[in-house]
């Protein structure tokens, strides 16, 4: 609430949201997908989720896409919605 011209915390909410994500890339392949997904090994999965051409290789995502990239939004809104926010 507010209150006074403040923020008051009158409930918090936690939890952890994650996700597996697996690509699956012909070794032939390989050259050419790190040549267009240069930070692929140094991110996680929302770079290429968001790109073209690593959907391609893209098998599986078990768990919360919005996790993957970054900001797990269904979360967010139920939690906010369980708060009456």
């Amino acid at each position: 609430s507010f209150k006074n011209g403040s923020h008051i915390v009158v409930e918090r909410k936690e939890w952890t949201s994650g996700a597996t994500v697996e690509f699956c890339v012909d070794e032939e392949e390989l050259d050419t997908y790190f040549s267009k997904e240069p930070d692929a090994l140094k991110s996680a999965g929302a770079g290429i989720l968001e790109k073209g051409y690593g959907l391609r290789f893209l098998k599986s995502v078990c768990g919360s896409y919005c996790a993957v990239l970054g900001l797990p939004l269904f979360e967010v809104i139920s939690a906010l919605k369980e708060m009456k926010f």
